[in-house]
């Protein structure tokens, strides 16, 4: 559906034929595993490499299927209980293919038949299903300001990072586990669930450093200075109907500490929206603080000696930011 939705973006091919193909495989989804029915919740037959068992339950169906819910924008037209069905795909997963919990910490398994489930791979969990689920959490408190979701995410991701070790390399399953390096899943999915969460939370990215966290769009080149961050995408400068809107998420290094909101600490983050053809020129740039789902409002903090009061001269100093052309991007 993912792929289908990028193609009718960005008009290529037969716009209505995968608008159709799209609507129907949808449609499959919310009547069958997301409906109260004999196929609810039955969610299997995701890998390629395992004989097909309609028993043997498996994460990457249904979180993937709530990726793709919280990454939509428009996601109360396409699905008005996605809150609800978001929420029971994230506490299924754990009720079903969750080890745990370690220091509040849920490691989620890979896939397994009943009565327990635990088919494969580690009663520790799986690196790179762990880190997903815990990212997933942590988009859903994006959206919904869940505070366990937001826990969830934080003990789950903290608990994958077992997984890699000294050398970068990263296990699946454990030590010990035979042929425990597995390409795709060490350096594809779980490297990115913590961009993902980094995304949604900002405030768990480096503290005291810059940098661009998430985009809607193709970012192809960044520089980080000491105060500024430079970076191109095509949303900077390819205009028209294929790339109208784009979105960052950038993470700011602070001189005075968290921004202080009436009556909380906010991470030092900064949502950017642009409309392409306006970016390149930055008058149309609207910068803000993250935060919606904690209440926060845009605007600039200010900080007394202490870092919790409001003297003008104690303003927050931002990173300069800028846009780089075609030319200035070319490696």
């Amino acid at each position: 559906m993912r792929l289908f939705d990028e193609l009718i973006r960005l008009h290529e091919g037969d716009a209505a034929a995968f608008a159709r193909a799209r609507d129907m495989a949808w449609k499959w989804l919310l009547h069958y595993p997301l409906h109260h029915g004999p196929a609810y919740d039955k969610w299997s037959g995701y890998f390629e490499d395992v004989p097909r068992d309609t028993t043997n339950m498996n994460q990457a169906a249904p979180t993937y299927t709530a990726y793709y819910l919280l990454t939509r924008p428009n996601v109360a037209e396409l699905d008005h209980d996605w809150v609800n069905h978001v929420g029971h795909l994230i506490d299924w997963v754990r009720s079903t293919l969750g080890w745990g919990p370690f220091f509040g910490a849920w490691a989620i398994d890979e896939q397994g038949p009943p009565p327990n489930y635990h088919g494969c791979c580690s009663w520790a969990g799986l690196g790179s299903d762990t880190s997903r689920w815990g990212a997933i959490n942590a988009m859903y408190y994006e959206r919904t300001g869940d505070a366990q979701s937001k826990e969830n995410a934080f003990r789950g991701l903290n608990h994958a990072t077992y997984f890699a070790g000294a050398d970068g390399r990263i296990s699946c399953c454990r030590q010990g586990f035979g042929g425990q390096y597995w390409f795709s899943d060490g350096y594809s999915d779980y490297l990115r669930h913590f961009n993902w969460a980094m995304g949604a939370v900002p405030q768990w990215a480096p503290a005291g450093e810059n940098h661009l966290l998430r985009s809607s769009s193709i970012v192809q080149k960044v520089k980080y200075g000491e105060s500024s961050v430079k970076y191109r995408s095509r949303a900077s400068w390819s205009c028209g109907k294929r790339q109208r809107d784009s979105r960052r998420t950038l993470r700011e290094g602070l001189e005075c500490g968290g921004p202080y909101f009436g009556g909380g600490y906010a991470a030092p983050a900064v949502q950017l929206y642009a409309r392409c053809c306006g970016l390149s020129q930055q008058r149309n740039a609207r910068i803000g603080m993250v935060g919606p789902a904690l209440g926060l409002r845009q605007g600039v903090p200010r900080f007394d000696s202490q870092g919790r009061g409001a003297p003008a001269e104690r303003q927050l100093r931002r990173p300069k930011l800028h846009v780089m052309s075609a030319q200035q991007a070319t490696p």
